[in-house]
């Protein structure tokens, strides 16, 4: 029986550090101010096409 109940802690130990390995580990860039600076990329696309269109009417 307790051979199990080793194993069963084994099994969980792993499984618990397998699971929460992602979340010690720091990534070499802030996600959310990559996403931040790549909406802000795509806002201003988006402002000069808008601007180009009303200058093409315009004309």
């Amino acid at each position: 029986m307790i051979e199990f109940w080793g194993a069963t802690l084994v099994f969980f130990v792993l499984g618990a550090v397998m699971f929460l390995w992602p979340l010690w580990q720091k990534s070499d860039h802030d996600h959310q101010a990559s996403r931040d600076a790549l909406n802000k990329a795509f806002y201003y696309d988006r402002v000069e096409e808008i601007q180009s269109e009303s200058d093409r009417r315009v004309d």
